[in-house]
């Protein structure tokens, strides 16, 4: 196939218009190969025109991404995916990774803070949130065990908070309970934390 056209097309693209099809590549792409009118091509060219073209539009678009805020690895490859094929959106994380662009541990890290700090969260519970977030198994581990937390404080914080009638109330104290399981806490701590709070009752406290 032979070139007829190359026009600027949308922002940093241009149209390559060829006696056979259409198809829009990046600036950059159009410069480094010095496309232009007359110019032929044959389907692996056109291919491998493509795949330049998403790769490096892929990795722009992650570099924009990575300077609004951090991702993790499988985060920002959820964001890409939905524009580019795989290999561009690995292309494009494998040259992030490589310059420390992106580090899971320092996008958990804080997460893991915030989740013990404003949301009462165990620690159980912070690495479960943290993987689902995309966190690693093994660093999810590592952020939640590394946050200065007393479970059994931040339960009482939550059982005085949301259910200060639990002592005198079996539904309300399952309930608690219920929930309590829910966020991670263990049902040690839990006892735990019941038994402090009655105990407190008890003298007034």
């Amino acid at each position: 196939m032979t070139i007829l056209k190359v026009l600027k097309s949308r922002k940093h693209q241009h149209l390559i218009v060829t006696d056979e099809c259409e198809f829009l590549l990046d600036d950059d792409t159009v410069d480094e190969h010095k496309l232009k009118a007359g110019i032929k091509l044959n389907a692996e060219q056109v291919k491998g025109l493509k795949l330049h073209s998403d790769c490096t539009r892929a990795l722009s678009k992650a570099s924009w991404l990575l300077s609004q805020r951090d991702y993790t690895e499988k985060g920002l490859f959820d964001k890409l995916k939905p524009d580019y094929c795989d290999y561009a959106v690995r292309y494009a994380i494998g040259q992030l990774k490589s310059v420390g662009a992106i580090d899971d541990m320092r996008y958990a890290k804080p997460m893991a803070e915030y989740y013990a700090e404003y949301k009462n969260l165990s620690k159980r519970a912070i690495k479960t949130e943290l993987i689902k977030k995309g966190v690693s198994k093994e660093t999810a581990e590592i952020c939640a065990e590394d946050v200065e937390y007393n479970e059994i404080e931040a339960a009482i914080q939550i059982i005085r908070q949301k259910y200060p009638t639990f002592s005198d109330n079996e539904t309300v104290d399952r309930r608690m309970t219920a929930a309590l399981l829910r966020r991670g806490f263990s049902y040690q701590d839990i006892k735990q934390a019941k038994a402090y709070i009655i105990k407190g009752e008890q003298n007034g406290i």
